[in-house]
């Protein structure tokens, strides 16, 4: 038998599929690539880049006292009614056990009513009504709270107090019944004299701690 012989044997074999090499095995070989698929990795989105924030909602209650002090002087003969007015709060607001509204936090209002004093009993007055709350970095919140209104005061019983007390004196240590006349007539015009003189005015100077009291509960939202 020739070399060539059995060479041709296997050939004819192998494709006859009598003597088949497994490594030919379509089967074999799509368990091979099966196994060796990687595995699919599924990507989720980042979170987005920088801290973040859990806010809380924190309820101020109605009647809640706020102790405001002035940002500007104020005063009843310069003011007039409409007029901005700036404050800052002096203390922390607490609610719920945390600080819903920190000290120096800015409140806005405005003048309501403002009057010079005049010269028959009238006092002056100055009324201030607060509007809105701006918390650093956070928007405008609408506050109602009760409007504060000041009176001046009044010379006018001091004076008539001073005037009658020097007659009194002049009239008791003279002894001339016409000296007495006169300081008489003197002391009830010093007494007209001083209902006409005008009252002081109102001023406020900067810094100066005005109290308000909220109408209704202020809803915020706060980082825990």
């Amino acid at each position: 038998m020739s070399k060539s012989r059995p060479l041709k044997i296997l050939l004819w074999a192998g494709m006859l599929g009598v003597l088949q090499p497994t490594w030919f095995n379509e089967s074999a070989l799509g368990t091979v690539f099966q196994q060796s698929k990687p595995s699919r990795v599924i990507r989720r989105p980042s979170p987005p880049s920088g801290p973040s924030f859990i806010y809380m909602d924190l309820l101020v209650p109605r009647e809640t006292r706020l102790k405001l002090y002035l940002d500007h002087k104020l005063d009843s003969v310069n003011s007039r009614q409409g007029d901005p007015v700036e404050l800052r709060l002096a203390h922390d607001v607490r609610a719920a056990g945390r600080v819903a509204i920190p000290a120096g936090t800015v409140v806005k209002g405005v003048v309501t009513n403002v009057r010079r004093p005049g010269r028959v009993l009238r006092k002056a007055r100055l009324s201030v009504k607060v509007e809105t709350l701006h918390l650093a970095g956070g928007p405008e919140i609408p506050l109602e709270a009760t409007e504060l209104s000041l009176k001046g005061g009044s010379t006018v019983g001091r004076n008539i107090q001073i005037v009658g007390y020097t007659s009194a004196i002049a009239a008791v240590t003279s002894r001339s019944p016409e000296f007495r006349k006169h300081v008489r007539g003197g002391a009830i015009i010093g007494g007209v004299l001083s209902l006409m003189t005008r009252g002081p005015d109102i001023f406020l100077r900067r810094g100066t701690v005005l109290s308000f009291e909220l109408k209704r509960g202020v809803k915020l939202s706060v980082t825990p």
